[in-house]
């Protein structure tokens, strides 16, 4: 079964990628970095947001295009220096 991602999402799947980040489609956040860090992505804010990350001890929330464009080019930032 295909999964839609909003654009947000698919904007740092490919920016993760292209970083040489490896990670996975994580149930309750969007995704999981094997260093055992979660993303959610919200395009805004959310009641959800604070039962998705309450249990969870690590994660980075996007929120916002603005905020989404200005991690995707930390992420390519970090793909180039290596």
């Amino acid at each position: 079964m295909s999964v839609t991602r909003c654009p947000l999402e698919s904007q740092i799947e490919r920016s993760l990628q292209g970083a040489g980040i490896a990670f996975t489609w994580d149930a309750p956040l969007d995704f999981e970095l094997y260093e055992g860090i979660g993303i959610e992505v919200k395009r805004f804010y959310s009641e959800r947001l604070e039962r998705q990350i309450s249990d969870r001890p690590d994660v980075i929330v996007v929120q916002g295009k603005k905020a989404t464009d200005f991690f995707c080019r930390l992420l390519a930032a970090y793909g180039g220096a290596k």
